[in-house]
């Protein structure tokens, strides 16, 4: 459901004439399947920066944020435990929950609902328009050119940062991790810990969770560079996909 949730929210981004009964479903549903912008808008804080700057203080809040909130869910679990009394890892029994697993959990749901938000972020950074020819200007911000000054060096510093290490990391990551455990995904501590990703897959499927962000990072893809294409054409790459 989250799954279907977060596709379709991309979807608000079309440049297409939706009706506002429908333009609200795809709020309310990003709101309560995706950590991002209808939660975190800093552009609501300041009347008085550029749009560039807040568009690039916008990017390093998001690219700080997922190393802060995995230091963040650590840590609580950690408290936990010592207000507990109990170790952070220990396992009594093979059917116990521990402090430790809670914790990879906690980040699991987190980074999961905030995946959509870090493509999109990640991506827009590198989605320029030409306003003259031979230059390019940045869409979140028609003044700021593209791949000189300052803009070069957030692209290289905090987008393709973004890119590598979230946008495509993660994925390959929860896979690694998915494969390290193929021959024993029964067991408690491996449904316990990577259950969001497994459940309602077979086994042999393990890795399907991966074909769906691949579907999900290609329409927002679509969403954000398709401003080239006209909104029919965008339209129907995004049903062919």
């Amino acid at each position: 459901a989250i799954n279907y949730a977060q596709v379709i929210t991309v979807f608000v981004h079309f440049p297409l004439r939706w009706p506002p009964i429908i333009e609200g479903m795809f709020s309310f549903q990003g709101s309560i399947s995706t950590v991002g912008e209808h939660l975190l808008n800093p552009d609501c804080v300041s009347g008085y920066a550029k749009a560039a700057d807040l568009y690039y203080s916008k990017q390093i809040a998001y690219t700080l944020l997922p190393v802060s909130l995995i230091m963040l869910c650590y840590a609580v679990w950690r408290c936990v435990a010592f207000c507990n009394k109990v170790d952070f890892g220990a396992r009594l029994n093979l059917m116990d929950t521990t402090p430790k697993d809670k914790s990879i959990i906690s980040v699991c749901v987190l980074l999961y609902l905030m995946y959509p938000t870090i493509c999109n972020q990640a991506l827009g950074l590198f989605s320029c328009m030409e306003v003259e020819t031979g230059r390019v200007f940045l869409l979140a911000d028609l003044e700021e050119e593209c791949f000189v000054g300052k803009h070069l060096f957030m692209a290289m510093m905090f987008g393709l940062f973004q890119v590598i290490v979230y946008v495509i990391g993660l994925p390959l990551l929860g896979l690694y991790f998915m494969w390290r455990n193929h021959d024993r995904l029964e067991s408690h501590v491996v449904r316990t810990r990577y259950g969001l990703f497994l459940g309602g897959y077979q086994n042999s499927r393990y890795y399907w969770e991966l074909v769906l962000v691949a579907r999900k990072v290609a329409i927002i893809m679509v969403s954000v560079f398709g401003t080239v294409m006209k909104p029919e054409t965008q339209a129907h790459v995004v049903l062919l996909l």
